[in-house]
Formats: structure tokens, sequence, C-alpha cells
């Protein structure tokens, strides 16, 4: 923890100070999660008022606000224009105050598994760092992170996450980037950005708005590798993808338990045993790879870190249970990251059925996407396609009538879905995906449930029959 007063916050979000001064222990946005001695954030959004919340904060033990409205309150506060900007301006002298260099990573696709894979490394370096906890990548969440923060943390992993134009650049004025990274381009969100284009440019802004001290890390595979340089700042770079680049991957062997593969650095080379499934997390690694070396961290810790990390919640978790694969990888879907799962499913020697949600915010191309995807699984081999949302008749129109079916609603899908498991004994995987606004980890919770409630009656009539 940081040591500060409440007049020195208010200096630091310009705001005007209305009662007494206290060192504090900590800031909150949410009072369900708000601590005792925590500063109160009223932050206003498009859905909610976080001044009709902080009676409730007072209670759970804030002992000041920041407010824009005019209240009255028996506790100190901070009058403000604008909570929100105050919350940045905020976040942004306390990261200056720790001197705590920033790994900022993003992308369309990759950016947590990145982070992840990062932190494992790091987990197994002699450096004091922190790291943004779940999907904490936005306006909200990075200053949430930032706040976690104390003075010995010499790194903190940031995830920067983009829904709109020009959300990059916004972060990066909270926490300027020493080093950057940009996994991979994809349509995700297109339909707030308006063209592929604008996400280009804006992810961009996290090369072109970091520390020119910094390094700058590049995706060599990807189509606007050139553009990302040209805008680049930072005085030092670091590539990783095709032969050629400073990081790369040779003699890749993708199993059903993971993917093996020898890793090359500037630091020498390593067998990796990656115990992540589908190919495209090799670059993952690779990027993760990268920002481990431009952080001087050993190669020892990034061979250890890579070989022993693991999923992400949602995403390609594997479970088997009563003789049926579950991969779970249901925290978000875009286009890439479709294709990139069904390629996953049709690796396996089983029946392969892929149960897919919609994917969302894709514009005026997202009836045609899906039709995309539809076809992509049938010429990749997936026997069964299970579709549910709004736009799954054009997948079934691409993927063609024999052996998928539409439906209305979860319960009848996992229902038809469970049927056809567990009617005989064939080995079955079962690819669920879809948008986060999809919820599709509903039918993977269902499916456990039926699998494991079957398993015990198999069970106990199998010991039903031994006694008689």
């Amino acid at each position: 923890m940081i040591e500060a007063s409440l007049s020195q916050i208010s200096e630091a979000v310009d705001g005007t100070i209305i009662g007494g001064d206290f060192p504090f222990t900590g800031v909150s946005i949410d009072t369900r999660t708000i601590e005792v001695n925590n500063i109160y954030c009223a932050i206003v959004g498009e859905k909610f008022d976080g001044h009709n919340f902080i009676e409730e904060a007072l209670v759970k033990g804030a002992a000041a606000v920041i407010v824009s409205n005019d209240i009255i309150v028996d506790v100190p506060m901070i009058k403000v224009a604008d909570t929100t900007k105050a919350l940045a301006k905020l976040a942004k002298w306390w990261l200056e105050k720790c001197n705590t260099k920033v790994v900022a990573i993003t992308g369309s696709v990759g950016k947590t598994t990145v982070k992840n894979l990062t932190n494992s490394i790091f987990n197994y370096s002699s450096i004091s760092y922190l790291s943004s906890a779940k999907n904490y990548n936005n306006e909200y969440g990075l200053p949430l992170t930032i706040f976690k923060l104390e003075p010995k943390h010499e790194y903190i992993i940031l995830e920067m996450g983009a829904a709109k134009k020009d959300d990059i650049r916004y972060l990066c004025n909270i926490a300027k980037p020493y080093i950057s990274v940009i996994t991979a381009i994809a349509p995700m969100h297109i339909e707030r950005f308006g063209s592929l284009k604008n996400i280009v440019v804006t992810k961009a802004q996290i090369y072109s708005d970091a520390l020119p001290s910094g390094v700058a890390v590049f995706n060599s595979n990807e189509k606007n590798y050139k553009y990302f340089q040209d805008v680049a700042v930072a005085g030092n770079s670091i590539t990783y993808g095709e032969v050629g680049s400073d990081v790369r991957a040779e003699k890749v062997v993708n199993a059903a338990y993971g993917l093996d593969f020898v890793l090359h650095t500037p630091l020498g080379s390593r067998k990796i045993e990656l115990p992540l499934l589908g190919m495209h997390n090799v670059a993952n690694a690779l990027a993760a790879t990268s920002i481990a070396v431009a952080a001087c961290i050993s190669l020892d810790a990034i061979e250890q870190g890579l070989c022993k990390s693991k999923a992400v919640a949602g995403r390609l978790e594997v479970e088997s249970i009563d003789g049926c694969r579950i991969i779970n990888d249901t925290y978000n879907a875009g286009p890439a990251s479709v294709n990139a799962a069904i390629d996953v499913l049709s690796q396996f020697d089983t029946r392969k059925i892929l149960v897919l949600g919609d994917m969302l915010e894709l514009g005026k191309s997202e009836k045609s996407i899906h039709v995309e995807i539809g076809e992509y699984a049938r010429n990749k081999g997936i026997d069964y396609l299970f579709s549910i949302g709004k736009h799954a008749s054009y997948t079934l129109k691409g993927y063609g009538l024999k052996n998928s079916k539409e439906f209305l609603n979860k319960d009848s899908l996992v229902r038809e879905l469970f049927e056809l498991i567990s009617s005989d004994k064939i080995k079955t995987t079962v690819l669920v995906k879809g948008s986060r606004g999809a919820k599709m980890e509903d039918i993977v919770s269902k499916l456990k449930e039926n699998l494991k409630l079957h398993k015990k009656e198999l069970s106990n009539s199998k010991t039903e029959k031994e006694d008689v």
C-alpha cells in the first residue's frame, strides 16, 4: 500500500476537498467489494449512477467519497467534474508514485492467454510484479488493478481492451507502456468501431502512445506488422513469429494434450511442452516469451513458465466425463477464435460435436460470417452441429442440414445433446463456444451435471446387480 492522504488525492484528480484530511487504504467503485477505510468513487455510467450507492458504501466502511453531484455526507469528500476521469487521473498518479514499469497487451484475440502465460513466466523469475485480474482491461478495470500496486512491484502486466475508437489511447494515457504487444487483429466489436481499419488504428495506439525508452513487441505474422512498426515510438523492439524473427518456434507438434515445439530466442533455444490446446497458442507462447526477453527474464524461467502454464478459464478447458470429452471455450467468440477452436476439435479421433452460440457485434457482415463458420465446420469434418441464437439458421445454412439442428432454448439443446452422447458408447468430443453475451457456459454446466448424474446412476445400477 502506498502512503497518501486525501489532500494528495484531491490534488491528483483536480478536485475540491470538503472535510478533514486523513490517510486512506485503497479505492473502490463497487459497494460489493469495498473495504473499510477505502475511498468510494461514484462512477456514472450509461446504465448506472454510483451516487445512488453512496449510503451503502458508507455502511460498509468507506472513509471518504469522490463525487460529481452535490450531496451531503458525514465523511470527507472530493468534488470533481467527472468521476470516471478522476478515476483515470488517480490511477495515473498512483502508478507514477510506485514507479512501476507497464507491460501492456492488446489484440482482438489472445490477450488474456498471453497475459496468463506472461504471469506464469514471471512467477519463475525474481521479478516482483502485479497482473490484472479477470477481464479488468477497460477504463474502470485497469485503474482498479493499478490501485493494488505497491512500491515493491517492478512490473505491472495489464490487458488493454478496446470496444470503440481511441480506447487504447485513453488507457495508455493512464498507464504508459514500457513493453507493448498486439497479439492479432480480427473483426471483434466491429459494429462499434465501424471498420476493421478503425480497429487497427486504435490497437496501434499501444505502440504510438508508449514510452520512447521502452520495447515494442511485434507479431511478424500479423498483416499490419509494417504499419505497427511505422507508428511505434519505442527505441527497442523484439519480433516473434515467422522464420527470421527474434523469437520463433520450430518442429511444432500439435497433440491431443497440447503443443510440443523448439523455442528459439536471443537467449538460446529450449524444447517446450506447452499444456494448451490449439496451434494458435504457439503464437501466444511466443508473445509471452518476447515480453519476458524484453524484461530480461532468464531462459530457465521462460521454459518453466511455459511448460507449467494452465488454460484460461473458459478458453479451451478440457474435462472428460463418462467417456465424453468436453471442451469449454465459452469465454468469448469471434470468427478467428471460432475457426481456431474448430481446428482443435477436428484433431480428435472421436465423434466431434460443435455447439455454437452467436458471435456478436459483427456489424453488417454478421449473417455471412455465420454462414462461413458453418461451412468451415463442415469442411473440417465436424460430425454434428448444434446451434442456438439469433444467427443459428445462418450457421446451419453453411454447414448443411444433415446432422445439424437449431435450438430455441438451452434446455432443449442440452437434453438432445445428452441423449445423443448417452445413446451409445461412441467416444465423443463436444466443443461449446459463443460470444460472452450468449452465456454458453450454461450449456457446459448442464451437460456436465447430466453426464455426472448418468455415470452415478450406471454405477449404482451395477452395484445393485452385483449385490443380487
